[in-house]
């Protein structure tokens, strides 16, 4: 019996108590709200209470705990960022975004995206990094798409792919010749497979 008392203290010293994140960003903006949502999630996995805030709010003196997730250009939290000792945030193109972390008054992580479509993919990141490890350490990095273009990937099968990739030498020269009907595509269609593109078939 005082064994498993002793035990029971040991464990509770142990953990620390869940903390109150506030996190602050424009629900009026889907693609910021999607990512806080995320956010929210990751924290509460992590038994954080998590309190939506109007970025509007955000002030230089809040205390405590929170997290701020904007597009950067034309909103005061660059110059909030200056004021709490963050670094400075580069020019931020489309679909890029900066994570920043600042320890005074309180902890802040800033996730600041060039577009909504950047501050959703700094969300998602920040999102991940509370998953594996809890809402902890510091963030100074930048990260921009390499391609600004985004495509498709074709899920084929792989026994397609590697009649494609037998056939499609003697197709290439047919189509340097211009032998008529020859296309890049025809390997495929010779073997079943098919192409989406643009929501039709190929």
């Amino acid at each position: 019996m005082k064994l498993s008392v002793v035990f029971a203290l040991i464990a509770s010293c142990g953990r620390s108590p869940a903390e109150t994140v506030h996190l602050y960003f424009d629900a009026d903006t889907p693609q910021v709200a999607f990512a806080a949502g995320d956010i929210k999630a990751a924290l509460e996995k992590r038994k954080h209470t998590v309190e939506n805030r109007s970025l509007a709010a955000l002030a230089e003196g809040d205390t405590g705990k929170k997290i701020v997730l904007a597009v950067a250009a034309g909103s005061k939290v660059l110059s909030l960022l200056a004021a709490q000792g963050g670094k400075a945030v580069s020019a931020l193109g489309p679909q890029a975004y900066a994570l920043r972390t600042t320890t005074r008054p309180g902890v802040t992580y800033w996730v600041l995206g060039g577009d909504a479509a950047g501050a959703m993919y700094g969300g998602l990141q920040m999102a991940e990094n509370i998953d594996f490890n809890g809402l902890r350490g510091s963030f100074d990095l930048e990260e921009a798409p390499y391609l600004s273009h985004r495509g498709m990937k074709l899920n084929l099968p792989l026994e397609l792919i590697a009649i494609a990739q037998r056939t499609t030498g003697e197709t290439s020269r047919r189509v340097e010749r211009g032998e008529p009907g020859a296309t890049l595509l025809e390997p495929l269609r010779r073997h079943g497979g098919a192409i989406i593109l643009n929501g039709a078939n190929a």
